[in-house]
């Protein structure tokens, strides 16, 4: 059988939440093309200030402004600027030992796929992000993350995954399924929670 490994992304292969930072960057980099996306600023207005609309509505609806593929590759080259090296030297050894990689993250899949093609030119890796499929939003968050990779035909329902890494007990469904949890420099209420109820080997980079 393959071996297998996921990985998540934000503060995992990269070393920084990306998606307050893509939106800061949207904004910023419209307003100089002369092409500013005031829609994004109506909905932060509904999700922060008013709190007419919950998280998964508000990264929803932001996902479907409409942006050139210029914007999502500019953020990409910027974004790999911040990449963990520890945990990309461990995913480029688990390739190269011809592991079936998965990279699954709640960022906006759009900009998670260009990010990962900077930094894997050429790569073969499944890259599962929040996304848009017609009008049903996935936010490929907590226990969705597992479910998606079995759509995807990654992992069956009951396969466990040699290896999986991540910063964060969000994604304690998919640990769940894995023989090894790898914490990416966690903070200390994750590492607490897994701890307490992770009933497998735990190692931290």
């Amino acid at each position: 059988m393959d071996k297998k490994a996921v990985f998540d992304f934000d503060k995992t292969l990269v070393t920084v939440n990306t998606f307050p930072i893509w939106i800061v960057f949207v904004i910023t980099y419209s307003t100089v093309k002369l092409d500013f996306k005031s829609e994004i600023v109506q909905l932060l207005w509904k999700r922060k200030i008013s709190k007419i609309i919950s998280h998964d509505q508000f990264k929803s609806d932001l996902l479907k402004v409409e942006l050139e593929e210029k914007y999502h590759l500019i953020f990409a080259k910027f974004i790999s600027n911040f990449k963990n090296e520890k945990c990309i030297n461990e995913l480029t050894q688990l390739k190269n030992q011809n592991y079936k990689i998965a990279i699954s993250s709640a960022a906006p899949e759009h900009y998670l796929k260009a990010t990962i093609n900077q930094i894997f030119p050429n790569h073969q890796f499944l890259v599962i992000g929040a996304n848009l499929k017609g009008n049903q939003f996935s936010g490929n968050y907590k226990e969705e993350k597992r479910k998606n990779l079995i759509q995807s035909g990654f992992i069956k329902f009951s396969e466990e995954i040699d290896l999986f890494y991540t910063d964060s007990f969000d994604d304690y469904a998919l640990a769940q399924q894995a023989n090894q949890l790898i914490l990416v420099s966690p903070d200390k209420e994750s590492y607490r929670k897994f701890k307490e109820t992770y009933n497998k080997e735990i190692k931290i980079i």
